[in-house]
């Protein structure tokens, strides 16, 4: 999390709920933003879309019946605490959607449901009601419904995204209106303005790549597609950004110009990439030792305006993850290369794992990326073919205790990597007077925790409230939001406990949506458009089960990986009781550690 610069903006403190929405907007669509904070897959127009898809690949014998379970448990939820559905539901007449669960209907009354709420245009009905609730809270409750305002958001990017709009066009209006040098914003009535800028409306677009000789070729295959040129660039107006684009063109390179429709230019871009990388995919069936390949940059032009933008070739979502700098994952490859003893079957499992996450990183294609990376996953989890549950769910029972043993650890350290980023020398002044904890992330937790560090008096101000004053004075909300919540999270064993119960559900429900996915591209043939969310999740769920596997190797010494699954199950497993039994309890000094981080 970045706190922006607010130049441009006349700023009082009714507008503090519009900065919370603009940082939270720029977070999430941000390329490298934790997975925890990024924007939700789906929201509850999507999944029931996703709910009527299930239903329909049933009936035609592509999953089981018991694949349905988890889409109805997400979407009974998402009904139950949705409060704009609710109040279109009401307007309706039809609450008993609300608080009836979806897994009591039949797979025909689903069916019926959806059709009937997609016939009264559920979808536009909604999207119009959340910009109206949204817009209510920022302009008149941002200083007190900031978590309702950060969960509305991330309803609003994730609408955005299904209605057709890329991650990387959201990023850019939102830096262009909130955060550009040319910014004014003079109130909270702004954010309405920002609203109008997705207008929905699909636009035309030429998209003009440049790709090796060898297309050609293919001129007369196109067809429609795609239209070849092998001398110059010639379009009814002129501009010096088509110039000196012409200029990359170099020897017999070939102009590629395809005609898209798309709600912005960087969906343009990836539609017009899909179309070349088809043709692409059956020149190579025919010619296997050389491919179509085109440059890193291409010019997209709206046809109406005549606006010309180049685009870069976008940040893969395969590695918006966590990463080392060269010389630290230097050091770790001769770490694990020389001390692993894992035993030779554990080491090969670990290598073909690798291998296949290798297979992922070397190619654009989404599908190919997740099928390599479940893949990947699945070499390490060993089927047990005495056990009742099915593969997916061995899958889940192994995965969860890794995703979870340590998840307080990883918020928490999200939270201090920004205040690092923020003002690094202040942040580290107050760490250095609280007394608990081994390193800076478990110091944050005791800062944000305990009532030592938290005080009335404004004369004598305490160290979270100095730190609570600077980010104030910096108008730093969203991470005074966050850091309250934490705080409320963390205030009792019970909530502790709760949360990560909820955040196991949650792993459940996208675990078993993994493996739909996968089902849907091998034994389907298509994806979901949420297929890169999907890679950026499975990615990270992997990068956490191999980096735990190495880290118990290193330390523990496990010569089996299903030792380190057995160990982490029972060390999650005392966690969950530990929090249970001490239900009730206040948290201190003497067993913050233990409540937070499980030592």
């Amino acid at each position: 999390m970045r706190n922006k610069s607010l130049v441009g903006w006349n700023f009082s403190s009714k507008m503090e709920g519009l900065v919370v929405f603009a940082n939270l907007i720029d977070e999430m669509t941000f390329n490298y933003t934790y997975d925890s904070y990024k924007a939700p897959a789906l929201n509850i127009i999507s999944l029931l879309d996703e709910a009527h898809e299930t239903v329909l690949d049933i009936e035609n014998g592509m999953i089981k019946e018991e694949g349905m379970r988890s889409v109805l448990e997400e979407l009974s939820k998402s009904f139950k605490d949705d409060e704009v559905m609710a109040v279109l539901l009401q307007d309706m007449g039809m609450t008993y959607l609300c608080y009836n669960a979806w897994t009591n209907f039949t797979n025909r009354e689903i069916l019926n449901c959806i059709v009937l709420l997609k016939q009264l245009k559920i979808g536009e009905l909604y999207f119009i009601k959340l910009k109206e609730t949204l817009s209510e809270l920022i302009k008149t409750k941002g200083e007190r419904e900031k978590k309702k305002i950060e969960n509305l958001t991330r309803i609003f990017v994730t609408h955005l995204k299904y209605l057709g709009y890329s991650e990387e066009y959201i990023y850019a209006v939102n830096l262009n209106f909130f955060f550009s040098s040319g910014t004014k914003i003079d109130d909270e009535n702004a954010v309405d303005h920002y609203f109008s800028l997705y207008d929905g409306i699909v636009k035309k677009y030429k998209v003009v790549n440049i790709g090796n000789p060898l297309f050609k070729s293919l001129k007369n295959a196109f067809g429609k597609d795609h239209d070849v040129v092998d001398d110059t660039l010639h379009f009814s107006f002129s501009d010096p950004v088509i110039n000196r684009f012409s200029l990359r063109r170099k020897n017999s390179q070939m102009f590629i110009i395809t005609e898209v429709k798309a709600n912005d230019p960087y969906m343009a871009r990836q539609l017009s990439l899909q179309r070349i990388h088809r043709h692409s995919r059956t020149f190579r069936f025919y010619h296997h030792k050389d491919e179509l390949s085109i440059q890193n940059e291409c010019l997209v032009i709206e046809e109406a305006s005549h606006t010309v933008i180049p685009i870069k070739k976008p940040i893969g979502n395969i590695v918006h993850c966590e990463d080392m700098k060269p010389f630290p994952a230097s050091v770790m490859t001769s770490k694990t290369y020389n001390r692993l003893s894992y035993a030779p079957e554990s080491i090969q499992r670990i290598d073909s794992s690798k291998q296949l996450h290798e297979n992922a990183l070397v190619t654009d294609n989404l599908e190919n990326q997740f099928v390599n990376l479940f893949t990947a996953l699945e070499v390490l989890i060993p089927k047990d073919i005495n056990s009742k549950n099915a593969r997916i769910a061995q899958i889940y029972e192994t995965i969860v205790p890794y995703l979870c043993v340590n998840y307080y650890r990883k918020l928490i350290g999200a939270i201090d990597s920004s205040l690092k980023i923020w003002n690094k020398g202040f942040y580290k002044r107050i760490l250095s007077r609280v007394t608990e904890g081994t390193d800076d992330i478990e110091k944050l937790a005791a800062l944000m925790v305990l009532k030592k560090y938290d005080g009335d008096d404004e004369h004598v101000k305490k160290e979270l409230n100095l730190l609570y004053d600077q980010l104030t004075a910096d108008k730093f909300y969203l991470m005074r939001h966050r850091m309250h919540d934490m705080y409320t999270i963390l205030s009792k064993p019970e909530e502790i406990l709760a949360f990560l119960v909820r955040h196991e559900e949650r792993i459940r429900w996208h675990v078993d949506r993994i493996y739909r996915t996968r089902n849907m591209i091998v034994h389907g043939g298509r994806s979901p458009h949420y297929i890169a969310t999907m890679v950026e999740n499975l990615h990270s769920y992997y990068d956490s089960l191999v980096n735990q596997l190495i880290e118990d190797n290193l330390k523990m010494h496990y010569n089996k990986i299903e030792l380190s699954y057995t160990a982490t199950s029972i060390r999650y497993k005392s966690y969950k009781n530990m929090l249970q039994s001490a239900r009730g309890e206040t948290i201190d000094e003497n067993n913050l550690l233990a409540m937070v981080f499980n030592k």
